[in-house]
């Protein structure tokens, strides 16, 4: 189900939270069809970017890849997004779905083979530097020649999004690759 034109133009100027707006703009303006979400937290954002890519997508098809811990996230309570839930709610917008569970590192370690030409890669907030370190030496196999990953910062950032392009993926996994491992004793 493609968002309406009003549907759009309010999730990508007003809605809440505002640093989502970036997504929603984004897709409309580049008329992304391959997503991938790095840390889903309550899939409102990855439903509405999936609703806006249906709009502009015009005949192509829509995928998304999703990864997050879902139930085995750390503070998961009852009102924790689970993969079954996740996958019922984005698999009714129409588009095609693949859901990962696990942390980020882990999750493109098992995938990051099967993908290819992501538009753009949205990580969120509550994925830690540390981790996700671990990560920019997989992503340029899988990123589109133009692709924009949206890297959302913590509280102290307000949470905003810093856009990187895939020169910067790239200078970080070289970066990333230079560092050794420290031998233990």
């Amino acid at each position: 189900m493609a968002a309406s034109f009003w549907q759009t133009v309010w999730w990508s100027y007003f809605a809440q939270l505002p640093e989502d707006r970036v997504c929603y703009r984004l897709i409309q303006k580049h008329k992304y069809v391959s997503i991938l979400e790095i840390g889903m937290e309550d899939a409102v954002r990855s439903e509405r970017m999936l609703q806006i890519a249906l709009r502009t997508a015009g005949p192509r098809v829509v995928n998304f890849v999703g990864i997050d811990l879902f139930e085995a996230h750390p503070k998961a309570d009852e009102e924790q997004l689970t993969l079954k839930a996740a996958h019922q709610l984005l698999s009714g917008t129409g588009a095609r779905v693949k859901l990962v569970p696990g942390d980020a590192h882990s999750a493109l370690s098992r995938t990051a083979n099967s993908l290819k030409d992501i538009e753009l890669v949205v990580i969120g907030w509550d994925n830690s530097p540390e981790v996700m370190a671990k990560c920019w030496n997989l992503m340029p196999r899988f990123l589109a020649e133009n692709a924009t990953i949206l890297l959302q910062g913590g509280e102290e950032e307000k949470f905003q999004f810093k856009t990187l392009t895939v020169d910067d993926i790239k200078q970080r996994a070289a970066e990333q690759g230079k560092i050794k491992p420290s031998k233990a004793a």
